[in-house]
């Protein structure tokens, strides 16, 4: 997944447990607080 951290995106690796047609389970790579990035804007979208 994508995280935001200080402004800027990195990759993480995670692992994933249950999932169905709209959602999934993380079960391992992420912590509370952490901040992913289920999106990106693309230029001249509005925010």
């Amino acid at each position: 997944v994508k995280l935001l951290r200080n402004g800027e995106t990195r990759e993480r690796e995670v692992t994933i447990g249950a999932r169905n047609d709209t959602d999934v389970e993380i079960v391992k790579g992420l912590e509370a607080g952490d901040e992913v990035v289920i999106g990106e804007a693309k230029p001249g979208a509005a925010q």
